[in-house]
Order: structure tokens, then C-alpha cells, then sequence
């Protein structure tokens, strides 16, 4: 995200608050903070519990996996939110390739490996176009007919 922000690229503004409310969400509730329990905590606790091994190994995982979102998912995940409050900041409502360094030239490219063609992207839409119409003078022949 930081070596994109550099180059001038970020996400439209309105996927960060998307974004945000998914990883606050994700390391709310226990064994993080809050009320009820972590998604990621409930996924690992239930599949533990169907285990059958011994209650020693099934606490020795739990606290291993408690260690790991307190120490590592759950900074990693404070990281992120506030990179993307930064960047959420910096963003625009600007959405689509376009807005990008290059942006043009990125787009065409992507369309000639997309259509394995050399057609511009003017001429599918124009060519997607006639096939709208044609398809829709088609419907009001059957109307009429019906």
C-alpha cells in the first residue's frame, strides 16, 4: 500500500471505509477486545474443538493461536487500519484506471490482452453498442408479435 501511495496510486475513497469496518471487525470481540469473540477466534476455536485429540494438545493450540492474533494478527491488523485512515485521507472519489499514473496506456494494454485484439476501446463500445440495439429491435419484434 505504501510503495503504491508513493506512486500516486490508492484505492477510490469510498473502498477504505469498506476496508475498515472489515479489519476493525475482524480483531473486535475476544481474544482481542470487546464484546463477543473474534471471527478469526470462533473459525479456529470450533475447528480445535472437533479435534479429536487430547485436551492438553487442544489448550496448547488455543494458547498458541491466542499468542499468535494478540502478537502478530492483531498489530498487523492495527497497521493496516491505520494505513488505510491515512490513505483514506489522501484518497479521491476518483474511481477507474483512468485516474492512474499511465492509466491510458494501462487500460489499452489490459484490453488487448482481455480481447486477445488490437480493437481500441472506443470501437467495442461502439460494437457493443450496435449489438444493444440489435438485440433490443429483436425484443420489440417479439412484443409486437405477442
Amino acid at each position: 500500500m505504501r510503495v503504491g501511495q508513493e506512486a500516486d496510486v490508492l484505492a477510490p475513497q469510498f473502498v477504505y471505509g469498506v476496508v475498515l469496518r472489515d479489519c476493525r471487525n475482524v480483531i473486535a470481540g475476544a481474544p482481542f477486545a470487546g464484546e463477543g469473540e473474534s471471527p478469526l477466534w470462533t473459525d479456529f476455536s470450533r475447528k480445535v474443538a472437533a479435534l479429536d485429540i487430547s485436551e492438553t494438545t487442544k489448550t496448547d493450540l488455543m494458547n498458541g493461536a491466542r499468542y499468535a492474533l494478540l502478537n502478530v494478527v492483531g498489530p498487523a491488523y492495527k497497521n493496516l487500519i491505520v494505513a488505510c485512515e491515512e490513505q483514506q485521507r489522501l484518497a479521491t472519489t476518483d474511481d477507474g484506471v483512468w485516474k492512474l499514473p499511465e492509466g491510458e496506456a494501462y487500460y489499452a494494454y489490459m484490453l488487448r490482452q482481455h480481447t486477445t485484439t488490437d480493437i481500441s476501446a472506443d470501437e467495442i463500445h461502439a460494437f457493443g453498442m450496435e449489438d444493444v440495439n440489435r438485440i433490443h429491435g429483436e425484443m420489440r419484434d417479439i412484443m409486437k408479435a405477442v
